[in-house]
C-alpha cells in the first residue's frame, strides 16, 4: 500500500540516494542540466539531516509496503508579504510510478505548507516533460512563470 510521511532521521540514507537519482534523472531532460546543478549538494546527507530540522524546509518520504521508494523536498520563502513554499524535488523511483506515491507525498508537502501559512505553492517541470506537466495538473498547479534561458560562450572581458 502507498502511503508518504515526513521524513525521519533514520530515512536518511535512503532520502539521499532518491536524491542523487532525482538529479541523475534531470541530466538527459531539455534545462535538466541546469536545474540538476542548482540541486547539486556537496555535503547531501548532512544537509538533509539539516532540513528536518528546519522550520522552513519539509522533507517526505513516500512508501510503497514502508519500503521508501520516493523523496519530496520544498521550502517556505517570504514573498512581500506572502508565505509561498517552493518544491525543491519530487522523484518516485521508476519501477514504483503510477500508483499514488508522488500524489501521497504532494499531499504531505501541500498540508504542510497550509499549515505554515503558505498562500501558494510552486513546482518546476521541465521543458517537455508532460509527465510532469501532466501530475502537477491533476494535483490543482497551473503554470505561472515561464522561465527563459539561453546558455551563452564565456568570453574573455573585452573581446567580442
Amino acid at each position: 500500500m502507498e502511503a508518504a510521511r515526513p521524513a525521519r532521521v533514520d530515512d536518511l540514507d535512503d532520502a539521499a540516494r532518491l536524491w542523487r537519482h532525482a538529479v541523475d534523472d534531470l541530466g538527459g531532460q531539455r534545462g535538466g542540466r541546469v536545474l540538476a546543478g542548482t540541486l547539486a549538494r556537496q555535503d547531501l546527507h548532512r544537509q538533509l539531516g539539516e532540513q528536518l530540522r528546519d522550520p522552513d524546509g519539509m522533507l517526505t518520504v513516500g512508501t510503497i509496503d514502508e519500503v521508501v521508494v520516493g523523496l519530496a523536498s520544498a521550502q517556505r520563502h517570504q514573498v512581500g508579504d506572502d508565505m509561498l513554499a517552493v518544491l525543491d524535488v519530487i522523484f518516485v523511483e521508476p519501477a514504483a510510478r503510477g500508483v499514488g506515491v508522488g500524489e501521497s507525498m504532494l499531499g504531505v508537502v501541500v498540508s504542510w505548507a497550509l499549515d505554515h501559512g503558505c498562500s501558494g505553492f510552486d513546482a518546476p517541470a521541465l521543458p517537455g516533460n508532460r509527465a510532469a506537466k501532466s501530475f502537477f495538473e491533476r494535483m490543482g498547479f497551473q503554470s505561472r512563470l515561464l522561465v527563459m534561458h539561453r546558455s551563452i560562450e564565456h568570453r574573455p572581458h573585452g573581446s567580442r
